[in-house]
């Protein structure tokens, strides 16, 4: 599969992950939903480890990259606490669409670190999705 395919399938997984999230929301508080979100990230631990001791045991015990997907990791679980307590007041559509937004955070830790560089199209592509989010919320 292209990287193009892989990405319009994970928008329209992120999608679902967006309205379940709100859904489950309407039904329990947002600290059960986290735990109950967690379960097949536990369930599938073994079959993670073994596919990536498989495809490239070199890395598979990497202590950089543990640190880089810990930190991921961490701040995917609190980003997700936080978006669920909002949530519970916003409509799903506001709530993920105004996440979206963490693309301006992810250029300006990337710049700061060295890995990217700053171009007019990066800047304008970020603009656009500012402009999105002011745009959703006038209408809300």
């Amino acid at each position: 599969m292209t990287p193009i395919l892989f990405l319009i399938l994970a928008t329209i997984l992120w999608g679902v992950w967006g309205i379940a999230d709100k859904y489950a929301v309407t039904h329990a508080h947002p600290f059960t939903v986290q735990w109950m979100y967690t379960v097949p990230f536990i369930l599938t631990l073994p079959l993670w480890y073994w596919l990536g001791r498989n495809a490239q045991p070199e890395t598979n015990h990497n202590p950089t990259a543990l640190a880089w997907a810990g930190l991921a990791g961490v701040a995917s679980l609190l980003a997700l606490l936080l978006l669920l307590f909002a949530m519970q007041r916003q409509p799903a559509s506001l709530a993920v669409a105004f996440t979206s937004a963490y693309p301006l955070v992810t250029l300006l830790l990337a710049v700061v670190l060295g890995a990217e560089k700053v171009t007019v199209y990066k800047v304008g592509g970020i603009g656009l999705i500012v402009a999105g989010l002011l745009l959703l919320q006038a209408g809300e």
